[in-house]
C-alpha cells in the first residue's frame, strides 16, 4: 500500500501562516508566564530591585509587593511612559521608579538586591550588559536573566516546532476560543536573536563564574516577522552547590535562555562566590596614654587614611586576589587568630570575597566577655570614623544637586570659623584645613572621660576647637581632625533643612540598600550588639564602654552598622554608586600623606591600592576596603580599641588578611611618631 505523501514546501509554509494568523487573533503575553517563576527565586523580602528592559511594568510591579523600592528601565520612552499610567495607583507606585534609556549606560546605580531582565539581553550589547549588572549586584543579591537564543540544533529546532503547536493552543484557551486585544505588554519592537544557545551559555559561564547549564523550554516573545525559536535556561549557581536551579519552563517549544545567578544573603545563608567585591578598613584611635598619637603631619597611628588618585582606581589586576581555596581559608583562619591571641582582641568579625574568588565569613571569640556570648555575624557594632564616609557622601549628594560647592568657603554656610574665609569645604572634607582638632583638646577629654554618658552638641564641640589657633593654612598639608566633619555635618543641615541623622539614614543609606545601619542620635544601641572593651579610661584599666554616648563623634564618628551593610557600603563608597562619575573623581583625587602608599581624598582613603575607611571609638574598631580590579572587598569588626605595641588591632588584621589574599596590596598604616604621654586619655572620634 502506497505510504500518505509529506506536505510539500508550499503547503508547509501555508501551514505555518495560518498558525501565526491564528497566535495574532489570540496573543497571551509569553513573557508574563516567567513571572511566577522569577518571583520563586527570589527571597520573600529584599532590599532594592532593578528590572531591565521592564515594557509597561508588569514584573516591577510584581517585584513592589516585596521590594522596599524598584528601578525599571527601558529603551522606548513611549513604553516607559505608559509603565507610569499603569503603575499610577497600583500598589507599591510610591516604591517604583522607571528610567528610559538603554543598558547598559541608562542602569541606574546600585548595588540591588535582586536585578532581573527578560527578553531583553539579545537586543543589547550582552558582554558590557551582564558586566555591569553583575557589578551593580549586592553582595549576596539574585541576578535573573531570561534572554532569547538562536535556533542551531536539530534539538532547537524541534522545540521551536513544537512551540508553533503550543503556542495556539495555550493562546486559544486563555482566551476562551474568542479572538483578543494583543497585550500592551507585547507591543513594543523585537528582533531575532543573534547568538546561539552555547554562545550564551560559553560567555555567560565565563562573565558568572559557576554557571551551570539547564535544558528547558518555553513560550517566548515571538520575534519580529517569524515564530519563536528553540532554547534553553541558563542558570548560574554559586560553587557551593546551596542554589537551586529553579522549576521547570512554563511552557514548552519557546525561545528562552535564563540566567540565573545569585548568593543568598549572610544572615540566611552564604555561598562561596558572590556578586559584589568586599572592603575593608582600619580602625582610628589614640593610644590611652596618648594625647594624640599623630604622625609628624598629623596624621592619627590608625587613620592615616588615605584615598587613590582617580585614574589610578582600576589599574589592579584581577590577579592581584587570590583564590580563596579551603587552604587559604586554613591561612586566614590562623592568622586572623594570631593576631586575636597576640593583640588580646575578644571577638572578630571577618568578611572577605571577591567574584569568581570566593567568599569567606567567620567570627571568632568572644561578643561579652562576662558572659561567653560567642561572635556573631548579625552583630551590631560602632563603626567610628567610618561614621565620615556617610558624612561627605550626604555632602557630596548636595554637590551633585548643585546646592552647594566644593570650593565655597566654610564661611558661606557657618559663621565664626577661624580662617573661615578660607577653608574650603574641599579642604574639610580632605582634613586639611589647619584647624583644631576638638577631640584633642584637654577640656574635652576631662568632660568626655569625666561623664562618658553626657551628651554634647555640634556647638561644644567647635567650641573646645575654635579657643585654638588654626595650624596651618588650608591645603598646607594633610592633618586628620574631627572638627572638619563637625562642620559638614552642619552644612548639610542647613542646606537640606533636616537633621544629619535623618539625611544620612534616608538619603544615603537607605539608597545604598543599608537597612541595618543607623546614626543614633543617643546612647541607644540596637540589638543583638557585641560589648566593647577599652582602656581608654581615667584610670587606664579596661572598662566596658558599650553604652557611651556617641555624641561626642556625631558626623566624624557616631554610626552604628553590621557586617552586612558594610559589605554592601565597601563597593558603594569607592565606586561611587551614589555620585556622578565627575563627583566621585574629585572624591578619589589626593596629593599622597607621609606614609608610603597611603592618600586620603574627600572622606575617604587609599592604601596600598585598597580603598574605603577604618573606623573608632573607645571600645570598637572596623575597617571597609575595596580593591579595583579583582572587585574585592574585606570587612573586620572587632570589640575592642586597645592597641598591641602601638598598632591599631583592625591594622594588625588587615595587614594579616591582605599579606594571604592580596600580597602585591598588603594593607598598613603604622602608628609612628607618637605624641608624648600624657595623664588624660584621647577619644579617637575615627
Amino acid at each position: 500500500m502506497p505510504g500518505t505523501p509529506l506536505p510539500s514546501r508550499p503547503a508547509l509554509a501555508a501551514v505555518v501562516d495560518a498558525l501565526h494568523r491564528f497566535n495574532a487573533a489570540h496573543p497571551w503575553d509569553h513573557n508574563a508566564h516567567y513571572h511566577p517563576w522569577i518571583l520563586r527565586q527570589l527571597p520573600d523580602r529584599f532590599g532594592r530591585a532593578l528590572d531591565v528592559g521592564c515594557g509597561t511594568g508588569d514584573l516591577v510591579r510584581l517585584l513592589a509587593r516585596r521590594a522596599g523600592s524598584v528601578d525599571g528601565v527601558d529603551a522606548d520612552p513611549a513604553v516607559v511612559a505608559r509603565a507610569r499610567a499603569l503603575t499610577d495607583g497600583s500598589p507599591g507606585a510610591s516604591r517604583i521608579r522607571y528610567t528610559p534609556g538603554s543598558a547598559p549606560g541608562a542602569v541606574p546605580a546600585g548595588p540591588y538586591d535582586v536585578i532581573t531582565c527578560v527578553a531583553a539581553l539579545h537586543h543589547l550589547p550582552f558582554t558590557e550588559t551582564l558586566v555591569r549588572l553583575r557589578r551593580e549586584l549586592a553582595p549576596g543579591g539574585t541576578l535573573v536573566v531570561v534572554g532569547l537564543a538562536r535556533e542551531a540544533r536539530p534539538v532547537d529546532h524541534a522545540l521551536g516546532l513544537a512551540s508553533l503547536l503550543l503556542n495556539p493552543a495555550v493562546g486559544w484557551a486563555r482566551h476562551r476560543g474568542r479572538p483578543g486585544p494583543r497585550p500592551v505588554a507585547m507591543t513594543a519592537p523585537t528582533r531575532p536573536a543573534a547568538m546561539t544557545f552555547a554562545e550564551v551559555a560559553g560567555r555567560a559561564r565565563r562573565l558568572l563564574p559557576g554557571a551551570r547549564l539547564r535544558r528547558g523550554s518555553s513560550g517566548a516573545t515571538r520575534c519580529s516577522g517569524g515564530p519563536p525559536t528553540s532554547g534553553d535556561r541558563l542558570v548560574v549557581r554559586p560553587r557551593d552547590g546551596r542554589a537551586y536551579a529553579g522549576g521547570r519552563s512554563p511552557v514548552p517549544g519557546g525561545e528562552e535562555t535564563a540566567v540565573r545567578y545569585w548568593g543568598k544573603r549572610l544572615r540566611r545563608t552564604w555561598p562561596a562566590a558572590v556578586a559584589a567585591g568586599l572592603l575593608a578598613v582600619p580602625a582610628v584611635t589614640a593610644t590611652a596614654g596618648s594625647a594624640s598619637a599623630q604622625t609628624a603631619t598629623g596624621l592619627p597611628p590608625s587613620a592615616a587614611a588615605s584615598a587613590v588618585p582617580a585614574d589610578s582606581s582600576s589599574d589592579v589586576p584581577d590577579g592581584d586576589f587570590t583564590t580563596l581555596t579551603p587552604e587559604v581559608m586554613r591561612q586566614l583562619d590562623a592568622e586572623i587568630r594570631r593576631v586575636m591571641r597576640e593583640a588580646s582582641v575578644p571577638g572578630v568579625i571577618v568578611h572577605v570575597s571577591a567574584p569568581g574568588k570566593g567568599t569567606y565569613v567567620k567570627t571568632f571569640g568572644v561578643a561579652d566577655k562576662s558572659t561567653g556570648q560567642p561572635m556573631t555575624p548579625n552583630l551590631y557594632m560602632r563603626i567610628g570614623s567610618e561614621t565620615k564616609t556617610f558624612t561627605v557622601t550626604a555632602m557630596l549628594e548636595l554637590v551633585d544637586q548643585k546646592k552647594i560647592g566644593l570650593d565655597d568657603p566654610i564661611s558661606k554656610y557657618i559663621d565664626d570659623v577661624p580662617n573661615g574665609d578660607k577653608i574650603t569645604l574641599r579642604n574639610l572634607a580632605g582634613m586639611r584645613s589647619g584647624l583644631y582638632n576638638y577631640s584633642l583638646d584637654p577640656d574635652f577629654q576631662k568632660a568626655f572621660f569625666g561623664n562618658p554618658d553626657r551628651p554634647f552638641t555640634p556647638q561644644e564641640l567647635l567650641d573646645y576647637s575654635f579657643k585654638h589657633p588654626v595650624s596651618f593654612q588650608p591645603g598646607a598639608r594633610f592633618d586628620y581632625c574631627n572638627t572638619n566633619l563637625i562642620l559638614l555635618g552642619l552644612v548639610v543641615e542647613k542646606i537640606t533643612g533636616r537633621p544629619l541623622d535623618e539625611v544620612i539614614e534616608q538619603d544615603v543609606a537607605e539608597r545604598a540598600g543599608l537597612d541595618r545601619t543607623t546614626f543614633p542620635t543617643n546612647a541607644a544601641f540596637p540589638s543583638p550588639h557585641a560589648q566593647g572593651y577599652t582602656n581608654q579610661t581615667l584610670s587606664g584599666k579596661v572598662e566596658n564602654s558599650t553604652d557611651w554616648n556617641p555624641s561626642w563623634g556625631w558626623a566624624a564618628g557616631a554610626m552604628i552598622s553590621t557586617l552586612d551593610d558594610l559589605t554592601r557600603w565597601a563597593r558603594v563608597v569607592a565606586t561611587g554608586t551614589l555620585l556622578t562619575p565627575a563627583t566621585q573623581a574629585q572624591r578619589l583625587q589626593a596629593p599622597p600623606t607621609t606614609i608610603p602608599g597611603a592618600y586620603y581624598g574627600l572622606g575617604i582613603f587609599n592604601v596600598q591600592g585598597w580603598i574605603g575607611h577604618n573606623g573608632s571609638l573607645p571600645g570598637y574598631e572596623s575597617l571597609t576596603i575595596y580593591l579595583p580590579g579583582p572587585d574585592a572587598t574585606i570587612v573586620v569588626l572587632i570589640n575592642t580599641d586597645i592597641t598591641y605595641q602601638g598598632q591599631e588591632p583592625t591594622t594588625l588584621f588587615g595587614q594579616a588578611i591582605t599579606q594571604v589574599v592580596s600580597p602585591k596590596h598588603v594593607y598598613f598604616l603604622p602608628a609612628a611618631n607618637q605624641a608624648p604621654s600624657t595623664s588624660t586619655p584621647s577619644p579617637s572620634g575615627s
